[in-house]
């Protein structure tokens, strides 16, 4: 990215603190037990600091209106799918007490084809 942007990508300040944490990543990998690269354990404290950039997302989130509008519509329309469903399961929850309780004399009576 700083090959792409140039001097671009250092004019935000955020681009410096990846800048750090990338260069801190490097001396962490390349630095082991018997070289002579300091202990960078503390630093990388400050890729937490690096979420802060989640906050960026917020600002491309503007340029979705419309799939802001359809997501918000189907998290209010929950409400109604909930009561749709209690509706449905009471509904067949009655139906299958009622109906064995209607159909009980003509099941148990031998005379009567069950699979018609």
């Amino acid at each position: 990215r700083v090959y792409v942007d140039r001097h671009q990508f250092f004019m935000v300040p955020l681009n410096w603190l990846d800048f750090l944490l990338v260069g801190i990543s490097i001396a962490d990998f390349f630095g082991g037990p018997d070289t002579n690269v300091p202990n960078v354990a503390p630093a990388r404290i400050l890729r937490l600091v690096k979420l802060i950039k989640v906050l960026r997302v917020v600002r491309v989130a503007k340029a979705f209106h419309h799939l802001r509008v359809l997501v918000n519509t189907v998290l209010i329309s929950f409400g109604s799918l909930f009561w749709s469903m209690v509706l449905l399961f009471t509904t067949m929850t009655v139906f299958g007490i009622l109906m064995p309780q209607l159909l009980e004399g003509f099941i148990e009576d031998p005379t009567n084809d069950i699979d018609v």
